[in-house]
């Protein structure tokens, strides 16, 4: 199996669909430079391990923010909300193995699924663990994460077996040191708040939105709402809002041939000279220049 591109694709519940693996073998291996893209916040089924090769790579999960230095790593349960990106101009690379519990449980009469996988979906599971080095147990998560890493992208001998086994066995690992993590348990009423606004702002950020229209939807205070976006997502909604836009109009400048005043209106801007203002401000260039230099 070739190393995979990152492809995130995300439902209306923010959600990822995105098909990892294979039906028989679900795994999929990433090796990405942040500098170069984020990854934006989702959730899926599968676990994840996100390991730091170079540079300072920052993982948001749920209402938590943390930065890998080279050689720090990250577990993340499954269905928790995550996104990554780079904090510096220098690049910052990871590798990673997404991963459906199946391939380690089988069938949920197995012991593989008993020992491993019941001890993350209960109650008190972490929705993460943070690892390094400090510790044989969490330096023996991450060669043995590594291992099957190598052993999937190569397509050494026999690499299915190989990688199952080791990924197992870094499973098996947390699962035992668990009570020594001190990562916390997310929040599911703050968590189905936040995917509820991301969700609504996504299909909807071509209109006039406000706070408003995100109460209305949640039910809750504006006092709330901005204190949960905030925890989160690290910025307010509206904050969100305005980057999501210029997000997808970055995104119609390259792949569509429309104007860039029709393409301002499309993504919520009537004001075409506020349009340009705001974009160079995110992107560092006028939506023309961004569209000339990187059709050339």
């Amino acid at each position: 199996m070739a190393i995979s591109v990152c492809d995130v694709h995300i439902n209306n519940n923010q959600k990822d669909t995105t098909i990892y693996g294979s039906a028989n073998f679900p795994v999929a291996c990433y090796e990405d430079n942040m500098q170069l893209m984020n990854v934006p916040l989702h959730w899926h089924d599968e676990y994840e391990y996100i390991y730091a090769t170079k540079g300072i790579v920052t993982v948001y999960v749920n209402t938590e923010q943390m930065e890998l230095n080279v050689g720090d790593s990250i577990f993340i349960n499954s269905e928790c909300l995550h996104g990554v990106k780079s904090v510096t101009s220098e690049d910052s690379t990871l590798r990673s193995l997404v991963i459906l519990p199946k391939l380690i449980s089988g069938s949920a009469d197995s012991i593989f699924f008993q020992r491993i996988v019941v001890p993350l979906e209960l109650g008190n599971a972490p929705s993460y663990i943070l690892l390094n080095n400090d510790s044989k147990w969490q330096k023996d998560i991450a060669d043995s994460m590594l291992t099957a890493w190598n052993s999937i992208t190569t397509e050494s001998y026999d690499f299915e077996n190989e990688a199952r086994y080791h990924i197992s066995k870094a499973m098996r690992i947390m699962v035992d040191h668990i009570s020594e993590t001190n990562c916390r348990k997310s929040n599911d009423i703050l968590l189905n708040r936040i995917k509820l606004s991301i969700a609504y702002i996504e299909n909807h950020f071509h209109e006039d939105i406000c706070n408003q229209d995100l109460l209305q939807l949640l039910d809750c205070s504006e006092s709330v709402l901005l204190r949960s976006f905030k925890q989160v997502v690290g910025i307010s909604p509206m904050q969100f809002l305005m980057n999501h836009r210029i997000q997808k109009a970055a995104e119609m400048l390259l792949t569509t041939k429309l104007k860039s005043c029709d393409i301002a209106v499309s993504c919520g801007f009537h004001d075409f000279s506020y349009f340009t203002k705001i974009f160079k401000r995110n992107v560092g260039v006028t939506p023309i220049e961004y569209r000339n230099s990187n059709t050339q």
